[in-house]
């Protein structure tokens, strides 16, 4: 784990009906929203918005957003990625 971030894991591979699992994740972090942003979708677990894609089997962007803005540099703030990933049948 990065030392600048502080992940909790929401969900872990969970399943709907559609063959979909879907991972989320609480971050805090002191760094700069854009650097956190790549952090979730480069390193903790590799996403892409829909339209960019390579294939249906790699994990999709759902959400990734600040919830609190605190701009607190004793805290950092608060973040929130979720993706999802379509399961092979």
């Amino acid at each position: 784990m990065h030392k600048d971030f502080k992940v909790e894991i929401l969900k872990s591979k969970e399943k709907d009906g559609l063959g979909y699992t879907y991972n989320s994740f609480k971050i805090i972090s002191k760094l700069p929203e854009i650097d956190v942003r790549k952090y979730c979708m480069e390193v903790l677990l590799p996403s892409f918005h829909i339209n960019e894609m390579p294939h249906p089997h790699v994990h999709e962007l759902i959400e990734f957003k600040n919830n609190t803005n605190l701009n607190n540099d004793e805290i950092g703030d608060v973040y929130y990625y979720e993706v999802r990933k379509l399961g092979s049948h």
